[in-house]
């Protein structure tokens, strides 16, 4: 018989994020951050991560979660990318390719606008659901391009938020290893690189929790004598996206930014959805 297992923690499998410096990243349309732990406590005052048993033996995943990631860039592709949507129709293009390219030719910090990219309220770093998204900063040079790079930019910051909740946990880690339609973005993964600070490690399959229950039934079948085994021969590496540290300071000051937004804002939409 051969087990199966959540999907957190195939997801882990499926990036080779089995130690506990990795930070397993699955940007789609919502965002999971995943850390291998071989020892916890429970968050005495705080209930905003998850704890998973691991597929690993005496082993434990934690999971901080984000319901809108590639949403937020999917509703800005539908509302306002008409243009390149019918461009990748006829074109063959993929509109992304197509909206990213354009957001690739805006510096970093997309000339002072920010996302708070939170279309359905937030669970991090504490329970707001009646939250929504913000655009901040908006002014008459800004173009089409600029929100689109602040919504990949603002989303790299509740990448960095989800980071150092973890490390306030008391879990730390200093590698990135990124799955999803997200991480097919060159551009994303260096965002993410720079506002982190941390390496992208990336690996040749996105779909990493269907690669991790591959690697499992591999396991189960006894193609390989354990985990690391077998994710080190199934798990390809596709090359790893440095920070570019021209753009540290623009980003620790844009992420000071968007958690003070959030701070002052947080209370206007206090019961507004409920």
């Amino acid at each position: 018989m051969i087990s199966g297992t959540l999907d957190v923690s195939a997801t882990a499998l499926g990036s080779n994020a089995l130690t506990s410096n990795r930070l397993a990243l699955s940007l789609g349309t919502t965002m999971q951050t995943n850390l291998t732990m071989r020892q916890f406590k429970f968050p005495s005052d705080n209930l905003l991560v998850w704890i998973f048993g691991h597929v690993l033996p005496e082993a434990y995943v934690g999971v901080l979660w984000r319901e809108t990631a590639g949403l937020t860039l999917r509703w800005f592709r539908d509302v306002f990318c008409s243009d390149e949507i019918q461009l990748a129709r006829s074109s063959g293009a993929n509109a992304y390719d197509l909206m990213t390219e354009a957001a690739a030719k805006i510096p970093p910090g997309s000339d002072g606008l920010m996302i708070l990219p939170h279309l359905h309220g937030t669970q991090l770093p504490e329970s707001s659901p009646d939250f929504r998204g913000i655009f901040y900063g908006i002014s008459s040079t800004h173009e089409k391009a600029h929100f689109i790079r602040a919504t990949l930019e603002g989303v790299g910051y509740t990448l960095r938020e989800n980071i150092e909740i973890f490390a306030e946990l008391g879990w730390q880690c200093d590698e990135i290893w990124p799955t999803g339609g997200g991480a097919k973005s060159c551009l994303w993964n260096q965002i993410n690189a720079d506002i982190t600070g941390y390496p992208q490690h990336l690996v040749r399959c996105h779909e990493a929790a269907s690669l991790g229950a591959a690697i499992l039934a591999s396991l189960g079948v006894g193609l390989y004598k354990d985990a690391y085994e077998a994710c080190n021969q199934m798990v390809h590496p596709a090359g790893i996206v440095q920070p570019n540290l021209k753009n540290r300071k623009v980003y620790d000051d844009g992420y000071h930014l968007y958690k003070k937004l959030y701070q002052s804002t947080k209370d206007l939409f206090a019961g507004v959805h409920s």
